[in-house]
């Protein structure tokens, strides 16, 4: 046992241990350099007796070279490639370089990677371990991440080691090693032959990081560790990497210059190594100079490094001029073995000297070539090392800009496009790099910045005349304005896009359509809105524009759920989604996966809109995006307060509401106090409505949001219920005077709920809400529909008139009951017994399926195989195994025919839960 580390060695047992049981984990080893990390994986791959261990160490000379790692780390599963599902095969085929293809996204080869561990578990239980994850290359860690983010129902442990803050993995469990304490490091300098009178003066220069007590011990003779010597003075220095340069310095020069080559070299193959060292006037009998001092071993696989810090050592003290000759050295050997092109090409960088064009061009030839993986960081890095190095320097940092963005580096993209447009040139290139702009902006919350640059973008668009392109970005302006509440930047918006749309464009005249009807109806004038909605969709579909440019999915999406008829245009939709499964398309999938959730949520189609937030959830987490997480939780919520998950709704809205604040994002704080109010209204827990009531009556009060979104009218209903009636009617009365005459029918149901809680009872009131649930007609309005008729029918059974109550109230149950929404239709039909209705017992069923299952389950009964489903959903296959068990168990069938057939069946009337 490694002293000092009981409880980190216990964190890497669980790992181990589940493995060997079936159960999948991941662990992040965080912690200075010297602190264990690296013995810490030995120990864990030594208590690895019978299981399958993938290793790799990120190297810093390589953490350019995209998917170098990956391809380290699944070396030996190589024969397993073949079994994966085609789309997987051919993605990690191109991400490692083994086939040429498609371009691969991160989402795919992650999902490919998972697949590869999950096939290579079923002959036994996995342990990856990855060391230095700091110095791995970016799309190996994103890839390595996903996986280990969904192998819970698989035999694989992950162990990974990186130094603090040096790396982020959202999903995967940190353990943060601790320095040793005095008698850990006593203890620990006692194995090696130092005693306590000795050991007690080295503890504190040490600072309790165990590679320097070690290293310093070693440093010292053995009559100086038994304290019969005096120590030497000053004593050596604690720094493990300042040993380690001691013992070099005291090698021949060849020596020394051997070990800053195979440092330098990396991983190369032997005879390549030897070529090097050849080139620089050295050889591997020097190499046995270095390893006899312990730092390296050398074998006929390659060089082993006593510790990242002994090789990072063996360049420090070496000249510039040297590191120069020796990467030139290895760019040549590395070449003249046939090597990866990038990896000379890198080499030749760094054995630069100053501006060279032909390296510049060089690295756009590795750009092009890591573009076409897939590996969009190690393209932008490459275009950036150029820039710095070539004539065009503007237009090279604006293609890496536009790489970092579709890398999902939102932060480098925009450092890197405002460093390229002031003195950027090409016209091309400057809306693109303004339209992305615009883009970060809007995800990372800034709608202001989002909307200026959308704008800049229409700027640019006008200069070169692209009508097409100005149409694009007044259209994306749309959103960001919205949230910026103001009524007259979108009324200029609509005059915009109307004015400017070519009449002869379907493209475009369908997103002008769609920016006016999103006006209008942010305005409440419902009918003339919903007509220009309907002439969007309606090019949409007729000239089958989402085939053209699948840029225009999230925005379709967003005006079949405005437009009143949320399943619009499906079968289109369906098709362009799967198309962006297929090419990985992480933020247009969220996008459109969040918005058919809320489609499926107002046409009462629950089970559906549950499955969607889960995969939107999922998907935003992979996305690391807090404005994405937070709008996904807030989706996520709403399904669970409805069907009286209030604990888990609670826990979801808050922690929306946290991302919210932190960003500084008002409408997404009002969307996440919404869900609370909305959850604790569900489970009828008014005790607990005042706190998120009043808070979300202060924000929608204040005006920093579009205050006319339906749901805020439960702000004043929270308020009545809690008994502040005159408050609630104060916030109504604004809310309603926001909205004006020609309100939405949701707006509409929700003034009506909240006047009939602020009352007083009156048969006049009830009779308003029992003539609105009539015109709201269509599967569209089921749930404020029912909503309305349990407050009128309340209100009447409270005053008296007992069977028009039943009227309203069996229709709501009815309603509820075609929902799933459990709190509303127990709410319901204790209302109907008050009324004197006599209700037939009917048990809800314990075992219904949930999202994920759901999800499952309906791809198995479209005829996907497991791995189909499993590449489809993101899924291990030993995931999809279990929820399929589940699913079986649950439903009481026995085979997919029969799933099937049981999936196909029509839904039991829900009308019979009363008997009259």
């Amino acid at each position: 046992m490694l002293v000092g580390r009981s409880e980190a060695f216990d964190r890497i047992t669980w790992v181990v241990s589940g493995a060997r049981a079936g159960r999948g984990s991941a662990l992040l080893l965080r912690g200075d350099p010297g602190c264990g990390k690296t013995a810490l994986l030995a120990a864990a791959a030594a208590a690895a007796d019978g299981l399958t261990l993938l290793r790799c160490t990120g190297t810093e000379d390589e953490k350019d070279l995209p998917f170098a790692a990956l391809h380290a780390l699944v070396r030996p599963l190589r024969h397993l490639v073949g079994e994966l599902v085609p789309a997987q095969r051919e993605a990690l085929g191109v991400a490692l370089g083994d086939a040429v293809g498609a371009r691969p996204s991160s989402l795919q080869v992650g999902s490919a990677t998972l697949s590869l561990l999950d096939l290579a578990a079923v002959t036994g239980p996995v342990l990856v371990l990855v060391d230095d994850l700091h110095w791995v290359d970016v799309e190996s860690r994103e890839a390595i991440g996903f996986a280990a983010r969904r192998l819970e129902d698989d035999a694989v442990g992950v162990l990974l080691a990186a130094r603090p803050e040096a790396v982020r993995l959202n999903g995967i469990d940190c353990y943060d090693i601790p320095l040793l304490d005095d008698e850990e490091a006593i203890a620990l300098l006692a194995g090696h032959g130092v005693v306590r009178t000795v050991a007690d003066r080295l503890c504190e220069p040490a600072g309790g990081n165990p590679l320097a007590l070690v290293e310093i011990a070693t440093s010292l003779d053995p009559a100086q560790r038994r304290g019969t010597e005096p120590l030497p003075e000053p004593l050596p220095s604690t720094s493990p990497a300042a040993v380690y340069g001691v013992l070099l310095a005291a090698l021949p020069p060849r020596a020394r210059t051997a070990a800053a080559t195979a440092a330098l070299a990396g991983g190369v193959a032997p005879p390549v190594l030897a070529d090097a060292l050849a080139r620089v006037g050295a050889g591997y009998d020097d190499l046995v100079r270095v390893e006899e001092t312990g730092l390296l071993r050398t074998s006929l696989v390659g060089v082993v490094w006593r510790h990242p810090l002994a090789r990072a050592a063996a360049t420090s003290g070496t000249s510039p001029a040297e590191l120069r000759r020796i990467h030139l050295a290895v760019a040549e050997s590395v070449a003249a073995a046939a090597g990866d092109p990038a990896t000379v090409v890198w080499h030749r960088v760094r054995a630069g000297t100053g501006p060279d064009e032909g390296l510049a061009t060089a690295l756009d030839a590795v750009a092009e070539a890591a573009k076409a993986r897939g590996a969009h960081l190690a393209a932008a890095r490459a275009w950036e090392a150029g820039a710095q190095l070539g004539r065009d320097r503007s237009r090279r940092l604006a293609l890496a800009a536009l790489e970092a963005w579709a890398g999902d580096d939102a932060e480098s993209a925009t450092r890197l496009l405002e460093e390229s447009l002031p003195t950027l040139e090409d016209a091309d290139l400057r809306w693109s790099l303004a339209y992305l702009a615009g883009e970060v902006s809007h995800v990372s919350a800034s709608p202001q910045a989002a909307y200026d640059w959308f704008q800049r973008a229409v700027g640019e668009a006008r200069v070169a005349g692209r009508t097409d392109r100005e149409v694009k970005a007044l259209a994306s302006s749309f959103n960001p304005a919205l949230h910026l509440d103001d009524s007259e930047r979108l009324s200029v918006l609509a005059e915009q896009i109307l004015a400017v749309a070519a009449p002869d464009d379907p493209l475009q005249q369908a997103r002008s359509h769609a920016v006016q009807g999103f006006v209008l109806l942010n305005a409440e004038q419902t009918d003339a809105g919903r007509a220009h909605l309907e002439v969007a969709l309606a090019l949409i579909g007729e000239h089958g524009l989402l085939e053209v440019d699948v840029d225009l999915l999230p925005m379709t999406v967003q005006a079949a759920m405005w437009s009143g008829h949320p399943q619009r245009l499906r079968p289109q939709i369906d098709a362009a989604l799967a198309g962006l499964r297929a090419a990985g398309d992480t933020r247009q999938l969220l996008t459109t996966v969040r918005g058919l959730a809320w489609c499926d949520f107002s046409v009462a189609e629950w089970d559906s809109a549950a499955v969607r937030a889960e995969e939107g959830l999922d998907l935003a987490r992979i996305s690391g995006r807090s404005a994405d997480v937070a709008d996904a939780l807030v989706q996520v919520a709403t399904l669970e307060g409805a069907r009286g998950h209030a604990a888990d709704a609670l826990a979801h809205a808050e922690e929306a509401r946290r991302l919210a604040t932190a960003m500084g994002s008002p409408w997404r704080t009002a969307d996440a106090l919404w869900c609370a109010v909305f959850a604790t209204m569900s489970a009828g827990d008014l005790e607990a409505l005042t706190a998120p009531a009043q808070a979300l009556a202060d924000v929608v009060r204040e005006g920093r949001v579009a205050a006319t979104q339906p749901e805020f009218l439960d702000a004043p209903l929270a308020l009545a219920l809690g008994g502040r009636r005159a408050e609630a009617q104060d916030l109504l009365d604004l809310l309603v005077a926001r909205v004006g005459d020609d309100a939405r029918p949701e707006s509409r149901a929700g003034a009506v709920l909240a006047r009939c809680a602020i009352g007083p009872d009156s048969l006049h009131l009830a009779g308003e809400a029992a003539a609105l649930a009539e015109e709201l007609d269509g599967v569209e309005y089921v749930f404020p529909r029912a909503r309305v008729r349990l407050s009128g029918g309340s209100m009447m059974r409270r005053l008296g008139h007992r069977v028009e109550a039943r009227v309203q109230l069996r229709g709501a149950e009815t309603d509820f009951a075609a929902l799933g929404a459990a709190p509303w239709l127990a709410r319901v039909q204790e209302e109907l017994r008050a009324s004197g209705a006599t209700l037939r017992s009917r048990a809800a069923p314990d075992d219904a399926l949930t999202a994920s299952e759901t999800r499952v389950a309906t791809a198995a009964a479209n005829g996907m195989s497991n791995k189909e489903i499993a590449a489809a959903l993101f899924l291990s296959g030993k995931t999809v195994e279990f929820h399929l068990g589940r699913v079986y168990r649950k439903l009481g069938v026995r085979s997919r025919s029969e799933l099937v057939r049981l999936m196909l069946a029509p839904a039991p009337d829900p009308g019979t839960a009363s008997e009259r």
